[in-house]
């Protein structure tokens, strides 16, 4: 597990490092959506999140009009013999730290900054490879 969040939080770094080069250029996307569907910034996306799946996980970037979201899906081979109960808690005690929370609202600041849409938000997904839910997230920009 501490592999797949150092993992993570260098993806997130990767997608810091691409908003920041999207404010250099000045305009503004008006959704989160086309924001990452832009060729420059899903191209450096698609680089980061290929360094991060692996047999363990699958992640996945989607965006609407004002949330950018994060899917990260556990393998079947990964869950087999998983107390799931237990992984939920230690999911949504890593999603409630501070580290994550202040890395995630971070994010969800810099993506404001180059999308139209106000009240940006940041979803964390964790899921079974089913898709199934076992903790989730929302983080929104820290208030300036």
């Amino acid at each position: 597990m501490k592999k797949n969040a150092l993992r993570i939080l260098s993806a997130l770094l990767v997608l810091v490092m691409v908003v920041s080069l999207a404010a250099c250029g000045g305009g503004k996307f008006d959704t989160v959506k086309a924001f990452l569907e832009d060729p420059d910034t899903k191209a450096e996306l698609d680089k980061s999140i290929a360094s991060m799946v692996n047999d363990t996980m699958d992640v996945t970037l989607e965006g609407t009009d004002d949330t950018l979201i994060y899917n990260f899906k556990f393998s079947d081979d990964t869950m087999a013999g998983v107390d799931e109960e237990t992984l939920k808690a230690s999911l949504v005690s890593g999603l409630e730290e501070s580290t994550f929370v202040s890395t995630f609202e971070n994010i969800a600041s810099s993506v404001s900054e180059v999308v139209k849409a106000e009240n940006v938000k940041v979803k964390v997904i964790y899921a079974k490879a089913d898709g199934t839910e076992l903790a989730s997230r929302e983080y929104t920009a820290k208030a300036k």
